[in-house]
């Protein structure tokens, strides 16, 4: 029997049942996808950088270290303090993981860490001061942001700048 991935179609593998004539396929949800529904309902920042898979280290105005993901820890030259708390959730609308993205302009919380981390690590190009709301998105130009998120590429990781509107 086939298992796929009901909201991606992913294939993820074979269970060992045997049958006799046209191939079954049974859903499940699978890792990204399960994180994906987790992430709309709200997740401590940890956790999200967590999933990422770029090494990302959350820094504050000074360059202090204060949060850094396990891709991060693998490579860091320099000893990582432990991590600190940060207030508030991060929120992953559903279309975070599409490749096209959404239609509007202020993303929530976890697709601009997403986005502007991805894009970071693999262009090199540092993003200042990118709004993002808390949680929802939105075209709206009279719409107030809650954070401006940046990034920057420092020897192959990225630093992460989140700072309140």
């Amino acid at each position: 029997m086939r298992r796929v991935c009901a909201w991606c179609n992913k294939f993820m593998g074979r269970n060992d049942d045997p049958y006799d004539g046209a191939e079954p396929i049974t859903h499940t949800i699978c890792d990204e996808c399960a994180d994906n529904l987790d992430f709309q309902l709200g997740v401590p920042l940890q956790r999200y950088l967590d999933s990422l898979k770029v090494p990302i280290l959350l820094v504050d105005d000074r360059g202090d270290f204060l949060m850094a993901n396990p891709a991060a820890r693998e490579i860091s030259p320099l000893p990582l303090p432990a991590n600190r708390e940060w207030e508030g959730k991060i929120y992953e609308c559903s279309h975070a993981r599409l490749p096209e993205r959404c239609c509007h302009s202020i993303h929530s919380s976890g697709c601009t860490i997403r986005f502007a981390t991805n894009e970071t690590y693999a262009t090199g190009r540092a993003i200042v001061s990118l709004p993002t709301l808390v949680n929802g998105c939105s075209s709206s130009p009279d719409q107030k942001c809650d954070y401006l998120v940046s990034t920057s590429l420092i020897e192959g990781i990225v630093h992460l700048k989140i700072e309140k509107a």
